[in-house]
């Protein structure tokens, strides 16, 4: 498959069968070989299993199998006298392992020592045949909710739909389906396995079919594969969601400190849209991506690409500390992103870089999937810790983003290639209402303050993006799953206002506007693709909640809080460039500006990002590390 290309853009061929060695010796008891009768190579035109090998002694014996072995590729066992030896990257006749800049690899090995040896010959090998066969332990749905343990999490039967059941039976069974989709690619093998084919980018390719192009967990599907897992315990939604978890902690997250605070530790975006991956793998593009049809967007992870709640609730789930280090490292990046002394314009301002909360464009603070993002990513890490740095954030990124008075009509907010993303930012506020409302209650009014000026203008103003798709630059599928989101918001906000009749008709315009947008992603026989298919499965929880209010736990306390006022001035900032643009053209501040750049400690990072520094990193620092 073209999935697998070399650094040069080759395709290595090989066969897609398992090999399996046998070298008995007449001193040893090699149950296993002893039931081959042809001892030499055996190729498998089975080429999906599960190896268990076992090495037995007079009294004694060790049983021993690896995770994901050939989904994984390449694996390999070894046995002899001497012991096991594993290869988590094997060895292989096509070539070295090319690897970038923060990959990982995460491997399991089980062993099982049975040392009275009371298994029969060849019963060993049963010990762990299990490991490839989990039994799954899953908390009763109805439990979980009345628990209240995760929020907005509701099992309420009226929202189990014929439309809903169809869709997600589509996403797990038949041709479209997530399982279908790896085939497709071949999407196996240590660095691509667990990620979800991006098909939706085919529609507008004329690039060779099948386009490979990698999700890169968009809109936090992992997060809606486990809770659509918890929702209806069907285990297949468990066998999307593991090896994804996995595939994103080790692949998609940038593992370094080696480059600029803005990048350090942070997620890579999704491949490129419409484009063929090339030899990006699983970054955003790469030097193969030439012409001008669709565009390149450059740069590493950003702050519009960064989610966190689905390893946070695969952490609750199985105690997997790996993934509460990459949420908490992932709040740690939004932190340093925007701060300005971390920048290599430190030595000129040290004003916040506005990373954070940037979306779309550079300039634009108001609510996007920027914002959004930033913000669910500090809830989770305090969720985690509780440390105030994280609640403290979110407070600063909120007051410099929103305020109760803001004139909406003035932020275009129905400009839908530039703005269809606000709704994330207010999902994310409203998540902060329900987390933090007993820690950060004043905090929590301004916010529903805000809140209740855009459910308001939505219900007045918005439209269906389908209803008007020449703004559209691909009128697609996507298109109504994203207007499900704006449903959802309206019927949230209403949920955490004071109860009157603006309130219930905000909730019903929300929830009609949903319907609508769903039998529009219903008419579409694409509908199926990934990217539509993971707004749907974030999208239907927050639908779920919505209309049981029941698992709104502060909504009451909400509803008691006082909306009108009075409200501080809005927070005047600039950020860096746009700082450092202003002092650069104002004489009266040359003398501050002056003795900033005075500060030498400030300039390793500016140096390292100018020519010299680049030619130092590509030239002398890379030939000393070879």
């Amino acid at each position: 498959s073209p999935n697998h290309r070399r650094a040069d853009g080759s395709s290595p061929t090989a066969g897609m069968s398992s090999r399996v060695v046998f070298q008995p010796c007449a001193d040893e008891r090699m149950t296993t070989a002893d039931r081959v009768s042809d001892p030499a190579c055996i190729d498998h035109e089975n080429r999906r299993f599960q190896p268990i090998v076992s090495l037995a002694g007079e009294s004694s014996s060790v049983t021993a199998t690896m995770l994901d072995f050939w989904e994984k590729f390449p694996s390999s066992i070894a046995a002899d006298k001497k012991g096991f030896q594993f290869g988590l990257l094997a060895k292989h006749d096509r070539g070295v392992h090319e690897l970038q800049g923060g990959e990982k690899t995460t491997r399991t090995i089980w062993l099982a020592f049975d040392i009275d040896q009371q298994c029969a010959p060849g019963e060993e090998l049963d010990r762990l045949d299990w490991v490839h066969r989990p039994v799954t332990v899953l908390q009763d749905s109805r439990e979980l909710a009345e628990s209240g343990s995760l929020e907005w999490f509701s099992i309420s039967e009226e929202t189990k739909t014929p439309k809903l059941q169809t869709l997600f039976s589509e996403l797990i069974e038949g041709e479209s389906s997530f399982f279908a989709k790896r085939e497709v690619i071949d999407e196996y093998g240590w660095r691509n396995f667990g990620d979800m084919w991006a098909d939706h980018e085919e529609a507008y390719s004329k690039e060779r079919k099948p386009v490979i192009s990698h999700y890169n967990n968009q809109y936090d599907l992992l997060n809606g594969l486990l809770r659509q897992y918890l929702q209806s315990g069907d285990r297949r939604w468990w066998d999307l969601a593991r090896p994804l978890a996995e595939h994103v902690m080790d692949i998609d997250i940038y593992h370094t400190d080696q480059d600029r605070s803005a990048y350090n530790g942070g997620m890579f975006w999704h491949t490129s849209h419409y484009r063929d991956v090339g030899t990006a793998t699983h970054r955003t593009f790469s030097r193969l991506m030439t012409g001008d049809e669709h565009r390149v967007n450059g740069g590493g992870p950003s702050n519009e690409h960064n989610y966190t709640s689905g390893l946070l609730l695969y952490h609750h789930l199985t105690g997997c500390p790996r993934a509460a280090a990459v949420v908490r490292s992932l709040a740690d990046w939004v932190i340093a992103m925007d701060d300005g002394n971390q920048s290599p314009l430190s030595p000129f301002s040290g004003c916040d870089t506005g990373y954070a909360s940037s979306t779309s464009h550079s300039s634009f603070h108001g609510p996007g999937r920027g914002l959004g993002n930033s913000i669910n990513a500090l809830l989770d890490a305090w969720t985690l810790t509780r440390s105030t740095r994280y609640l403290g954030k979110c407070e600063a990124l909120i007051r410099r983003s929103i305020h109760p008075s803001q004139d909406l009509d003035a932020m275009e907010l129905l400009h839908a290639e530039l703005r269809w993303s606000y709704p994330v930012a207010l999902q994310a506020l409203l998540r902060f209402v329900e987390s933090a409302s007993a820690e950060a209650t004043e905090a929590c009014r301004y916010t529903l303050a805000a809140l209740r000026r855009y459910g308001v203008w939505m219900q007045q103003s918005e439209k269906h993006f389908l209803d008007r798709p020449k703004e559209l630059e691909f009128p697609t599928e996507t298109w109504a799953a994203q207007d499900l989101r704006k449903g959802t918001t309206m019927m949230m906000i209403s949920r955490y206002l004071p109860d009157s009749p603006a309130s219930d008709s905000l909730h019903q315009a929300g929830r009609a506007f949903y319907d609508r947008a769903l039998d529009q992603l219903m008419d579409f026989p694409t509908r199926s693709y990934t990217r539509p298919a993971a707004i749907l499965l974030q999208q239907v929880p927050i639908w779920m909640a919505a209309m049981d209010s029941s698992v709104l736990r502060n909504s009451a306390l909400c509803n008691s809080l006082d909306l009108d006022g009075p409200w501080p001035e809005p927070v005047s900032w600039y950020f860096q460039k746009a700082d450092i643009r202003f002092a650069t053209r104002s004489p009266s501040r040359w003398p501050r500006l002056s003795i900033r750049l005075a500060g030498v400690h400030r300039w390793p990072l500016a140096i390292a990002e100018s020519p010299i520094g680049k030619w130092w990193r590509t030239t002398i620092r890379r030939t000393k590390s070879r």
